[in-house]
């Protein structure tokens, strides 16, 4: 949705009374950073505003998303198609209440907010929704800093892409395509490092279940699948 668009819902005059709008200010996890904002609900779409940049503004429907929690004021949306280049999206809520985020949530279908073998048998019958970034591994993961005590967050390998979303620290949080990258290290199943053709090597401690040696084949032959032509 352009962010014309965004703006007229959010602050068109009479609008709101057709159209019930909730916001919150927010930031948007990015690589590298955070985009400062406000996140709305308005109907069936959750829209993000961005302050600093209007046409980075987008909206996602009710129907394009798989599940959405509320962690810590963090907002999570993992969605059916990429918005901006990722299934999975991180907003720190900096005010308002998070509950209505869960209320809106509930209106999701179940079999979006659902996950695991039922869920996938019935995206497949379903068939609606177009070919997207998939989500191939999960795990709980930790990112220890050089100063302070470090940040819990999700290391998320898709089809096309490694992220880390950080649930403690969003300024942490890191994207990178795969064929960004230039070598997955695992020194053990519990400790993985990530080494990009450019900018530093980000290094994550696996919490609970590890790395098997067969997923980091997998992710490795991936990564070297991405850069064929």
């Amino acid at each position: 949705m352009p962010a014309i668009c965004l703006m007229m819902v959010l602050a068109a005059p009479g609008l709101q009374a057709q159209l019930p709008v909730e916001a919150a200010e927010a930031e948007l996890a990015i690589p590298f950073g955070a985009a400062s904002g406000q996140i709305a609900t308005a109907d069936d779409l959750l829209l993000f505003l961005n302050s600093e940049r209007m046409d980075a503004s987008f909206a996602i429907r009710r129907e394009n998303i798989r599940n959405m929690s509320v962690n810590n004021n963090v907002l999570t949306v993992e969605t059916v198609e990429a918005v901006n280049g990722s299934n999975a999206l991180n907003f720190r809520l900096l005010s308002g209440d998070a509950s209505r985020f869960s209320r809106w949530a509930q209106g999701i279908a179940p079999a979006t907010m659902t996950s695991g073998p039922a869920a996938a048998a019935t995206s497949a019958s379903a068939a609606v929704a177009p070919k997207a970034s998939s989500v191939e591994m999960t795990y709980q993961a930790r990112h220890n800093h050089r100063i302070g005590s470090g940040c819990t967050g999700r290391l998320l390998i898709t089809d096309d892409r490694i992220s880390y979303d950080s649930v403690d620290n969003i300024d942490h949080s890191r994207q990178w395509q795969l064929k960004e990258i230039k070598e997955l290290k695992r020194k053990n199943p519990y400790k993985v490092i990530i080494d990009p053709f450019v900018g530093d090597k980000y290094e994550l401690e696996l919490i609970g279940g590890g790395m098997s040696s067969q997923d980091f084949q997998k992710i490795g032959s991936m990564i070297s699948d991405s850069r064929k032509p």
